[in-house]
């Protein structure tokens, strides 16, 4: 984050130099530390499925016979008028 930082956020729930605090400004940097890597694998994921949708569109055309298919495809045609 740079040099933003709210560890030293704090709040005293007693007085004096035993007394407890509630360090809440640990909890802030945790949760934007947690939203910054969840938003980048976030858009990791989303790239990668993105990359995966073209793919599966570039393969769903039918592939072309072969050779032998088309012979074969024409006799049957021929056999069929005949």
């Amino acid at each position: 984050m740079g040099s933003v930082d709210f560890s030293d956020l704090a709040l005293a729930l007693g007085e004096g130099e035993g007394a407890a605090t509630l360090n809440y400004g640990l909890f802030i940097n945790t949760v934007i530390n947690f939203l910054i890597v969840a938003f980048a694998i976030f858009m990791l994921i989303k790239g990668i499925n993105s990359m995966k949708k073209k793919e599966e569109e570039k393969s769903e055309e039918p592939p072309k016979p072969s050779a032998q298919e088309t012979l074969l495809t024409e006799i049957r045609d021929l056999l069929a008028k005949g």
